[in-house]
């Protein structure tokens, strides 16, 4: 199956704190793709190319402001654009065995926006004294959004006479660098490009209960999902995904 679309969202606007107003938030997603089946669906092979094009984006932060007080403010850039291709490999590659690979590239920029955040020590607001600090982010990178990302599963099964069965798993995980805010303020806040791999082994009793062993982030990775600071001697903070975590699931059904 060939396809295309043209699909568009919309957030509304909104007065936030000191009766300040902010504008709605509105996107245009254009998307072309392919779906395929071979091997009488032993294969499934998809793959999507979009462009998405933001209007008002908005943008949501607490704030210092130039007296002191602290307020949440929402402000709307020029607009934000993203785009890339998405591609996803699924095969079973005999009764036992499966293979899935999925992979993406993704391009952003951000349009013109003067950002403001008290999470993170800005330079003093010249373009717009009222706030303590800001700083011009436009056509930078939006956050969580690295260039490459890639991931692989492998499972076999390995069935016992007695109608039990046996199935270990691997899946390995890359990505390429990417930015924890919109600000793009250098390594503290970025994470960089990693691997994560996780492990599993299952097993079916074929009667009524199982038993699923993991170990999760198998190189104990240490992966930012959030940043902030900068003050304070430049120190800055992080929240992290797990680290290396194992464990057992065990079920029954009935």
């Amino acid at each position: 199956m060939i396809y295309g679309s043209v699909s568009t969202g919309f957030k509304s606007g909104s007065v936030q704190d000191g009766g300040a107003t902010y504008g709605p938030e509105t996107l245009t997603n254009f998307e072309v793709g392919s779906k395929q089946t071979f091997m009488g669906g032993a294969i499934r092979f998809n793959n999507s190319l979009y462009f998405s094009d933001f209007k008002g984006f908005q943008f949501s932060s607490p704030v210092l402001n130039a007296d002191g007080s602290r307020s949440f403010l929402t402000k709307n850039a020029e607009g934000a654009k993203v785009s890339g291709f998405e591609t996803e490999l699924a095969a079973k590659l005999t009764q036992d065995d499966r293979l899935q690979l999925t992979t993406a590239f993704t391009q952003t920029k951000l349009g013109k926006l003067l950002g403001l955040s008290n999470d993170y020590s800005l330079p003093a607001c010249v373009a717009d004294p009222s706030f303590g600090g800001c700083l011009d982010v436009t056509g930078h990178k939006l956050a969580h959004a690295p260039t490459f990302a890639a991931q692989v599963l492998y499972e076999h099964t390995f069935r016992m006479p007695s109608g039990a069965s046996w199935t270990p798993r691997i899946s390995f995980h890359y990505e390429t660098a990417s930015w924890l805010s919109i600000f793009n303020l250098g390594d503290a806040d970025k994470q960089k490009a990693y691997t994560r791999t996780d492990v599993g082994l299952r097993y079916v009793s074929g009667k009524s209960w199982y038993a699923d062993a993991f170990v999760r982030n198998v190189e104990n990775a240490n992966i930012k999902t959030a940043a902030a600071g900068g003050g304070n001697g430049g120190i800055f903070v992080a929240q992290y995904m797990p680290p290396r975590t194992y464990g057992i699931n065990v079920g029954i059904n009935f």
